[in-house]
C-alpha cells in the first residue's frame, strides 16, 4: 500500500512538472495562457486531470492551414530541389525589404545567383559556406536590379523572420532532394 502511494504521489508530481513547463514554454515562446480543463489523462493505475487550452491568436501560424489540392507524384517530381553552398553574400540595399544577395555552388548545375530576406537571423559571414536547399527549375525572376537564378527556400518563425532550409548533414553539391 506503501509503496502505491510513492508511486501515486511521483505521477502526480511528474504530471505537475510537465504541466508547469508547458505553461511556461507557451508564455515564453508564443505569449500564450494556459487553461487547466478537467479532461483524464490516464497512467498505467493512475488518472491525471489535466488538459491544455491555448488560448491566444498568435498561434494560428501554427495552426494547421487548408490544406492545398493533392498534386500528383509526377508533378511533385518536376519541382527541382537541390542542395547548394552560398560562397558569397552581399548587402542588396535596393531591395524593398532588407535582404542579402546570394552566390551558390549548385555542383553540376553551376554557380546561381538569389536573393533571401534573411539578414534578421543570419550574417553574411554565417551564410558563407552553409547548405541551403533551392528550387532550381522556377526560371529567372527580377528582383529590382537584380535577376535571381534560384529560390532559396527557408520557413517563416513566430517573429516573421526566415529560417533557412537546410540538410541535416554536408551532401554533394547539387544533390536532389528526394
Amino acid at each position: 500500500m506503501l509503496k502505491q502511494q510513492k508511486e501515486h504521489q511521483l505521477y502526480r508530481s511528474t504530471a505537475a512538472k510537465i504541466l508547469m513547463l508547458l505553461c511556461l514554454y507557451c508564455r515564453r515562446i508564443a505569449g500564450t495562457s494556459i487553461n487547466l480543463l478537467e479532461q483524464p489523462f490516464r497512467k498505467p493505475g493512475i488518472i491525471f486531470y489535466f488538459a491544455a487550452s491555448l488560448t491566444n491568436h498568435n498561434l494560428a501560424m501554427y495552426a494547421p492551414s487548408e490544406p492545398l489540392a493533392p498534386i500528383s507524384w509526377q508533378q511533385f517530381e518536376q519541382t527541382d530541389i537541390r542542395v547548394g553552398t552560398i560562397l558569397e553574400a552581399t548587402d542588396f540595399p535596393e531591395a524593398r525589404k532588407p535582404a542579402y544577395k546570394l552566390v551558390i555552388d549548385l555542383g553540376p548545375l553551376g554557380i546561381k545567383k538569389s536573393s533571401a530576406q534573411v539578414t534578421k537571423l543570419y550574417t553574411r559571414e554565417e551564410l558563407r559556406g552553409r547548405q541551403v536547399l533551392c528550387v532550381t527549375n522556377l526560371g529567372k525572376k527580377q528582383i529590382g536590379p537584380y535577376v535571381s537564378e534560384v529560390l532559396v527556400t527557408g520557413f517563416e518563425d513566430e517573429e516573421g523572420n526566415i529560417v533557412l532550409a537546410q540538410p541535416a548533414a554536408r551532401v554533394p553539391n547539387g544533390s536532389k532532394l528526394m
